[in-house]
């Protein structure tokens, strides 16, 4: 009986210790992960030279910085202009230019890549470094 006793007592006593030590390990676990912040990232491209009334393919394809790139959704925009006849869409983490140009010349346009839903990811958004990601691009179309 006073054996069992105090095998109760000092389980009240190593318990708490044993939760607070297990916590701090899934801290500190944590924190490791962290070490290297997640961040989205466009790609810098020489984007390929079209010619009017030639169909145009082009793939930009994001990827994710210290993460899977697979576990997350992206959200693309897009300022600036395309050449006439080009358009885009996007699936995934590729984004897409395509068609026939129908005007010669250079043209230079931003890409942003977002992404919506930082919190429900890896660390519950501590470990982002940011949400997004811009690149300048710039398509020359020839005669």
């Amino acid at each position: 009986m006073l054996f069992r006793l105090l095998l109760r007592k000092r389980l009240l006593l190593v318990l708490p210790i044993l939760l607070f030590s297990y916590s701090c390990e899934m801290l500190t676990d944590e924190l490791l992960e962290c070490n290297d912040k997640i961040v989205p990232k466009l790609p810098r491209k020489n984007m390929l030279i079209g010619k009017v009334g030639s169909s145009y393919s082009e793939i930009i394809s994001a990827y994710i910085q210290n993460a899977d790139e697979e576990t997350f959704e992206y959200e693309f925009s897009m300022t600036g202009n395309l050449p006439a006849g080009l358009g885009y869409r996007s699936d995934g983490r590729v984004f897409e230019i395509f068609g026939k140009p129908t005007e010669a010349g250079t043209y230079t346009f931003k890409i942003k890549v977002k992404l919506p839903h930082v919190i429900s990811g890896v660390g519950d958004g501590f470990c982002f470094a940011k949400d997004s990601d811009r690149q300048k691009y710039t398509i020359i179309i020839e005669e």
